[in-house]
């Protein structure tokens, strides 16, 4: 499946205090954001739509 980034902008203090506690907790931000990413497409877009992309990619492999 093709990646793509998505940038956007937040309070520069604000992460680098979640960034330092999330290293506390062994925590990767970016794990918690594709999780959260993940939350919303599934939350979102329509399961017959979800269930084709699936089907689509099942067929590139």
């Amino acid at each position: 499946m093709k990646k793509e980034t998505v940038t956007f902008t937040y309070d520069a203090e604000k992460l680098a205090a979640l960034k330092m506690y999330m290293a506390q907790k062994n925590i990767r931000l970016e794990d918690e954001l594709e999780k959260t990413a993940e939350g919303l497409y599934n939350k979102t877009v329509p399961s017959n739509v979800r269930d084709y992309i699936a089907m689509k990619n099942n067929l590139k492999k």
